[in-house]
């Protein structure tokens, strides 16, 4: 949605539309990762979070034609409604970035402690909201997949066919962090080491 008002306001023009997309989000993303991090420490914490944010390498992603800066920017207005006790936004902003990457559920057990900090502290069961929006956005954008593509499994067919992913439940991730000495990290990604 955002892509395609950026692709109008640039008239038609797709490169100038995913950067514009991209610039707003970028900004967005900085700017709430300061209120963040401002909300949480205090201002000199935050200029340098939001300093170390656009400084950090992964932030190149900003100048590519990527969604992660929208993701980011809808994570930490999540995280920062759940810091201020405002649950329904916080579930919210989490069901619109599990939307927009599925990566983004890790909301879904963050906002579920935040919940669980905020019944045992202080009896807020109002917070239960926030978890059980969060997952509801992954979900709506598979059934939406599943309905077009007439194939529930069409996202895990596509990540395994075109990027050679698979649910693993962290196996590979902790092949590649110990660098399976054995020789197939060089083996499979070049004399990296």
């Amino acid at each position: 949605a955002l892509l395609r008002l950026c692709y109008y306001l640039t008239f038609g023009k797709k490169a100038w539309a995913g950067l514009v997309a991209n610039v707003l989000s970028g900004g967005a993303a900085t700017v709430l990762v300061w209120a963040l991090a401002n909300r949480v420490r205090d201002r000199w914490t935050a200029d340098r979070a939001a300093l170390l944010f656009c400084a950090f390498p992964g932030a190149m992603m900003f100048a590519s034609l990527y969604t992660e800066p929208l993701g980011i920017a809808l994570t930490a207005a999540g995280v920062l409604a759940a810091v201020n006790r405002k649950w329904f936004l916080a579930g919210l902003f989490a069901l619109l970035a599990s939307a927009e990457h599925s990566s983004f559920i890790v909301l879904t057990p963050t906002l579920g402690i935040c919940a669980l900090h905020a019944i045992w502290t202080r009896r807020d069961w109002r917070s239960l909201i926030a978890p059980v929006l969060a997952p509801l956005g992954m979900l709506g954008y598979f059934a939406w997949i599943g309905t077009r593509y007439h194939d529930y499994l069409f996202w895990f067919q596509v990540e395994r066919k075109y990027w050679d992913t698979k649910m693993d439940f962290g196996k590979s991730l902790l092949k590649r962090l110990t660098f399976d000495w054995k020789g197939s990290w060089t083996a499979n990604h070049g004399d990296y080491i």
